[in-house]
């Protein structure tokens, strides 16, 4: 019989002396205790990056934690489909970090442009990856911004907000990710924004940001002249995030694929398959986004373009169950607090997926649709001390059943 070992110091293991963790792989009481220490002392002081130049193995512990695989493996708990954006940003941010690291000045930094239909996961995509990196967030909507000596927020608020987020700690500013949201509001071609002031200017104001410069921000702390003291942050290795739907892209992506195909748009425009017209933005490219309105100086600044796709009736039914944190999971959970367990038939599912799906609002109408949906359920159940079970069926989700069988 072959001898188990821990497999992190490899020592033989002793009966009672190990515990048994995935895939079968065993670790010993010994380097349990280890892990124990480190995660208390990291959680007692967070430290992302290590000097390289100090000990270079030490150094690449948080990196190798990090790399591109591992990153989009944790993504995929959490957001359905979007392969191919999931995997442009684990790189881009790998390297991001990998660029932090190495304190390389030659190596420029990669911000990155989101772009996808309305409620197809951006901000959501960017809060999880968040999340994962462990690095302080903060979303911004670029409407919200303005040029210097208009009424409104100047482009610094996003430093500003960030370094609140980071308590305060500028170390831990300076390594996190500031997204601004409907960045293609700042345009002149957005139908929503003919009366944004400035759009133009706040692109250019953003310039210097993305860039890297020193920004001085008030803090908490005030001066003895009863004004707040400033701070110095360093936006060089902030990695900036800019999202936006498009929806006015389209057209100019169109008009730009059936310029290359006159016999007719539904021609190969793809060598490696067809484009269905509602995810026209998987197309889109540097001139398109030149013509929709944005400053070619912007876009040199942001080099990674991550298109989504839009929503479909089976992604939304997916999205309902699968995530580690679903929708349905989570209704389950507050259900299960009063005992009561809560199922939906399949066919249900696939109801709500459609009714979803015909508000155009993609993946945030869903919360939605069930809160109505559960309404009176969530109000009558908890007096009910002997229900125990609830089945959400087709019919219920139709509003044909007076109540959930």
């Amino acid at each position: 019989m072959l001898e188990k070992k821990c497999c992190i110091c490899n020592d033989v293991l002793k009966i009672n002396e190990y515990i048994v963790i995935n895939n079968g792989k065993c670790i010993c009481n010994s380097c349990m205790n280890n892990i124990a220490c480190i995660n208390k002392e990291i959680n007692h002081n967070p430290v992302l990056f290590i000097n390289a130049s100090e000990n270079k193995k030490e150094s690449n512990t948080y990196i190798e934690k990090t790399k591109p695989v591992e990153i989009k493996v944790q993504l995929d708990q959490y957001i359905i489909g979007q392969e191919a954006a999931k995997k442009i940003l684990a790189v881009a941010t790998y390297n991001h970090l990998k660029r932090c690291e190495m304190n390389d000045a030659e190596i420029k930094k990669s911000n990155i442009l989101l772009i996808g239909p309305t409620g197809s996961g951006k901000t959501y995509l960017v809060q999880m990856l968040a999340k994962i990196l462990n690095v302080p967030f903060v979303i911004i909507q670029a409407t919200s911004l303005t040029e210097a000596g208009y009424i409104g927020d100047d482009v610094e608020i996003c430093v500003q907000r960030l370094l609140e987020n980071a308590g305060g700690d500028v170390a831990l500013a300076e390594r996190g990710i500031i997204f601004i949201d409907e960045i293609d509001k700042l345009t002149a071609t957005s139908s929503e924004t003919k009366k944004q002031v400035g759009g133009k200017g706040v692109q250019q104001a953003l310039l210097s940001l993305l860039d890297g410069i020193k920004v001085h921000v008030p803090s908490d702390t005030f001066s003895g002249k009863g004004k707040a003291s400033m701070i110095e942050v360093d936006t060089t290795n902030i990695l900036f995030i800019c999202g936006g739907a498009f929806p006015e892209a389209e057209s100019i992506i169109k008009k730009r694929l059936m310029g290359k195909n006159p016999v007719g748009f539904s021609s190969n425009l793809n060598p490696l398959g067809s484009v269905r017209e509602d995810n026209l933005l998987l197309k889109v490219n540097n001139d398109d986004l030149k013509e929709f309105g944005l400053i070619p100086e912007l876009l040199g600044r942001l080099p990674i373009i991550a298109p989504l796709e839009g929503v479909t009736i089976e992604s939304l039914k997916r999205i309902l169950t699968e995530p580690r944190n679903s929708i349905v999971s989570q209704y389950q959970r507050l259900f299960d607090y009063d005992s009561i367990k809560l199922n939906f038939e399949e066919e249900a599912l696939e109801e709500i997926a459609v009714k979803a799906f015909s508000k155009g609002t993609g993946a945030r109408s869903l919360r939605g649709i069930l809160e109505e949906l559960l309404l009176n359920l969530m109000y009558e159940s908890p007096s009910k001390m002997d229900l125990n079970e609830i089945f959400i069926t087709k019919e219920y989700v139709h509003g044909e059943a007076d109540h959930a069988s």
